[in-house]
């Protein structure tokens, strides 16, 4: 078994995680594009998976664990061209804002083909104590079998590094 240890946050805020995707039948309309809802899942399954895959986060273990699990709060969509049934796409997400009492992760979704932006995802979310089912700060570390290292090499997202003061925890935006 993997060793688990704390890795603070801030070592994978704006990190960029990528992977790719192919635009399939039931997650199109009736004209043959992606539809709106299945943007929204395929941006859900990509971040919990590069979560877990890249950045060795947990979340069942955690909530099982230590009580702790990260809620959505708010989602925005901006859907800037079609993307079509057969079509490739390059899925890129990275945390963009760690404050206080949120964090701001954003998911790009492109066509591979023209690296046109089909949609940017941009989900706001918080922290909860199960077991005392109140709202808690997000976490300055997180439980990983990763080693801080291991995110050095990956890219740095549009707009990122920022100074540490942008990014902090400790920020009261």
């Amino acid at each position: 078994m993997q060793e688990i240890r704390d890795l603070p946050l801030q070592s994978v805020v704006g990190r960029l995680f990528t992977t790719d995707s192919q635009v399939g039948f039931t997650q199109c309309d009736a004209n043959g594009h992606m539809n709106t809802a299945a943007f929204l899942e395929l941006a859900i399954n990509h971040r919990m998976s590069e979560v877990l895959d890249f950045m060795g986060l947990d979340t069942v273990r955690q909530a099982k664990e230590r009580g702790i699990v990260y809620l959505i709060r708010k989602v925005e969509m901006d859907l800037q061209a079609p993307a079509s049934h057969g079509e490739h796409l390059l899925l890129e997400s990275w945390i963009d804002q760690v404050h206080a009492s949120r964090m701001i992760v954003k998911v790009r979704i492109r066509r591979r083909h023209d690296r046109k932006t089909c949609c940017l995802v941009v989900f706001t979310a918080t922290t909860m104590n199960t077991r005392k089912g109140v709202l808690i700060q997000i976490p300055e570390t997180f439980p990983s079998h990763l080693h801080s290292e291991d995110f050095l090499n990956l890219p740095w997202a549009e707009g990122h590094p920022r100074p540490p003061s942008e990014n902090s925890a400790a920020s009261s935006k």
